[in-house]
């Protein structure tokens, strides 16, 4: 069961209160906790540590002391957990010394799959700002989003439209395609499958591509030399038995029907497939975020407007340099995007130019890298959080 003192958030306010803040555990997490705590102007009194080879050093000046020395004599004190290995071990140690369960909280650095898997709903605030904080070293302002990223992080945990669900599921999104703009901008579909051994690979082309449905980045490329099926059947099968909601909170991922689908292999030059993704507000697109060298020199990101001219602003990747020719379809893929994306407050609409003239649906994604966009130059965060 999930434990309120868990977040990271309720820890850094708690601290700022207290008398004296202990860690304990000396190790590389303890080490991590003290630069959240020195980061947000937080003294620390001292590292507990039952390693007696630890103990009587320092770790940049904070003493390292063995607690068994101490019982009972540090009172008024708040103690952080920092060793999750060994939590129980050390809480039951901490009340053998007298300290109460309020004064306890536990640091938990690197948090599993397991643990928002059985995390309560009511925490997900909290958690947010603690995955936030983890990236970033300051918090979100979730009461009253203003930012892109803000809002992105809201929506991910309180926006409730079941249409999301749907469209984000690659493949029942295929349909709301059909209805909306037509067949004639879908992938080929060769199949789609409950599980990896329904699949019957005599029956595709030596050139495809296996997807999950439920989630991102779960593909395996196969541009001919022969299938390694056992392999491919095993990656599907630990992809579909995830729930990719669960590793940042995009909960409008969770109620998707895991399934899995193959579909034709594309490319525009040398195995290179350059993505078109439109970002669209209110119904309307505004930007165009080109993607290139994935198979050469590391993924590169370029923005233009809807005039095909480069904006001066990129997240999380370097800019691309070069420049992009003006893709020759890019007023249908304007006005495509405007139909899908009608109805909503934001949502990035992806795309596919083929030679010659072929326009390809890509993906509808909400939560565009999770809302943890590190934007340059940093304005923009505000700037492409009001167009929300």
């Amino acid at each position: 069961m999930y434990d309120y003192k868990m977040s990271l958030d309720y820890m850094i306010k708690k601290a700022r209160k207290a008398q004296r803040v202990i860690i304990v555990g000396a190790s590389r997490s303890g080490k991590q906790l003290m630069r959240y705590l020195q980061n947000e102007k937080i003294d620390i009194e001292a590292f507990y540590d039952n390693n007696k080879e630890l103990c009587g050093k320092d770790i940049e000046g904070i003493k390292i002391i063995n607690p068994k020395n101490l019982k009972g004599i540090v009172k008024k004190a708040f103690y952080i957990i920092a060793s999750v290995n060994y939590k129980d071990e050390l809480e039951r140690q901490l009340h053998e010394m007298g300290i109460q369960e309020e004064e306890i909280a536990i640091f938990y650095p690197e948090k599993s799959y397991q643990y928002y898997s059985d995390l309560e709903e009511a925490y997900y605030g909290a958690e947010i700002q603690d995955m936030y904080y983890r990236r970033f070293g300051h918090y979100l302002n979730l009461e009253n989003p203003s930012t892109y990223n803000e809002k992105i992080n809201w929506q991910k945990i309180y926006d409730k439209d079941e249409r999301k669900t749907r469209l984000a599921d690659k493949y029942l999104v295929r349909e709301w395609v059909k209805e909306t703009i037509g067949a004639k901008y879908l992938t080929h579909l060769y199949g789609a499958w409950d599980k990896a051994k329904d699949i019957d690979f005599s029956l595709l082309p030596e050139s495809c591509v296996f997807k999950l449905n439920h989630g991102a980045g779960w593909n395996i490329i196969v541009n001919g030399g022969g299938m390694d099926k056992e392999r491919i059947c095993e990656k599907l099968d630990v992809w579909r038995k995830l729930n990719f909601a669960y590793f940042s909170l995009e909960m409008h991922y969770k109620n998707i029907k895991p399934k899995i689908i193959c579909e034709e292999y594309m490319e525009n030059t040398h195995g290179e497939l350059y993505d078109y993704k439109v970002f669209c507000f209110h119904g309307e697109p505004k930007y165009i975020m080109f993607l290139a060298d994935r198979l050469t020199s590391g993924l590169k990101m370029a923005f233009y407007d809807t005039e095909w001219k480069k904006m001066p602003f990129v997240y999380s990747y370097p800019m691309y340099e070069k420049e992009v020719p003006r893709p020759g379809s890019l007023e249908e893929m304007l006005e495509m995007s405007r139909r899908l994306s009608k109805g909503f407050s934001h949502v990035r609409v992806d795309w596919y130019s083929l030679p010659p003239d072929r326009l390809v649906f890509g993906e509808m994604t909400f939560t565009s890298y999770s809302g943890f966009c590190e934007w340059n130059p940093k304005e923009y965060d505000q700037i492409l959080g009001d167009l929300i």
